[in-house]
């Protein structure tokens, strides 16, 4: 009997690959067997599955805005030649886009709030990624016994931090950027971004706390922030690993820490599925749906709420001249969460 076949369609952020662990570990826990492969935009997703200890057989990156036509064609012919016998289209696919890709591929049987009728919105605020993934996942997947999403980190990958685990101050890792950027009528946005004097005043305020060891996380798109950071850097117990790390060192530094803050970003995610307590400031999205999934996550947003809040997918997402919802959040309302959970996580020493 020839080996089943089952393809998982995630080309798209950081976040929403953690968000997918608990469906890809349902269905190798279902078919312990089977030949399952994942299709990605790229390492960094690549690196989120490997730290997962899921059995995954095959990646392939496909990206129309990344890779070459022949890059591409080559990548499709490939997949059609693997004769998958199951298909998982992510939710935020588009449903016509991934509904005909799947149908060039051939796959057999496909799944995917696509195929129920569904576009992505329609449960934005009404159902967490992680539990949208697994409803899909659940028509071929009896036994779900983890909605937690999952990651361990590598101790290869954290040689060189050893002097700083060794300090005995209470690690806090922050991600200093807004998320992605999004593309919209022709130029670049970045709607989850919290005013950057804020996030300053807020490593300000940590850094000012002797105990603690502030650790300042980022990719690429945060590089040009970091010259904000200049007269914080001067400090010992503040710490620059913007665009400095791998996924995988930067899974091993939040592996280290007692808390992680930041925006709705994949870090957030990340060590949120490494057990890591979070402090999350969310304006334009639903915390219920798009945050970190587990109890240890907490959120800050504005009070009172907005009428025109969680706006995720309207236009106004994407053209809000102020973003109230995000920068009428003071650092000093996220500094004072920061201390309850401090102070409930690790007793009297962080009362205040």
């Amino acid at each position: 009997m020839s080996r089943l076949k089952i393809l998982v369609e995630m080309k798209h952020g950081l976040g929403d690959c953690v968000c997918m662990l608990p469906a890809i570990a349902a269905i190798r826990k279902n078919y312990p067997k089977a030949y399952i492969a994942l299709l990605i935009n790229g390492k960094a997703n690549q690196e989120i599955f490997e730290h997962s200890h899921i059995a995954i057989d095959d990646y392939f990156y496909f990206s129309l805005k990344n890779r070459s036509i022949t890059y591409t064609v080559k990548t499709i012919f490939k997949l059609m030649r693997k004769h998958f016998d199951i298909g998982v289209l992510a939710t935020m696919t588009p449903k016509t886009k991934g509904m005909f890709f799947f149908k060039i591929l051939g796959i057999k049987k496909c799944f995917g709030e696509q195929y129920n009728g569904l576009n992505f919105l329609d449960l934005d605020n009404s159902l967490h990624f992680v539990n949208r993934n697994l409803n899909i996942i659940s028509k071929f997947c009896p036994k779900i016994e983890n909605r937690q999403p999952q990651l361990f980190a590598n101790l290869e990958e954290g040689i060189k931090f050893q002097n700083l685990r060794k300090s005995p101050h209470v690690k806090i890792a922050v991600s200093i950027g807004g998320a992605d950027k999004n593309y919209y009528k022709g130029k670049y946005v970045f709607t989850r971004n919290w005013k950057k004097e804020y996030m300053h005043d807020l490593v300000e305020l940590l850094s000012n706390n002797p105990e603690y060891d502030v650790l300042l996380l980022g990719g690429k798109l945060e590089v040009n922030l970091i010259s904000d950071y200049t007269d914080l850097l001067e400090c010992k117990n503040v710490y620059n690993f913007v665009n400095q790390t791998s996924i995988g060192e930067s899974i091993y530094l939040l592996s280290m820490c007692q808390l992680a803050v930041g925006v709705d970003t994949g870090m957030q995610h990340i060590a949120d599925a490494l057990g890591v307590p979070t402090v999350s400031i969310f304006g334009p999205t639903n915390p219920s749906t798009h945050g970190a999934f587990s109890k240890k996550a907490s959120f800050v947003l504005c009070n009172p709420k907005l009428s025109c809040q969680f706006c995720f997918g309207k236009d106004i997402y994407y053209t809000c001249p102020n973003r109230k919802c995000l920068n009428s959040i003071s650092p000093q309302k996220v500094y004072h969460k920061i201390l309850l959970l401090l102070r409930d996580l690790y007793g009297e020493k962080y009362d205040f």
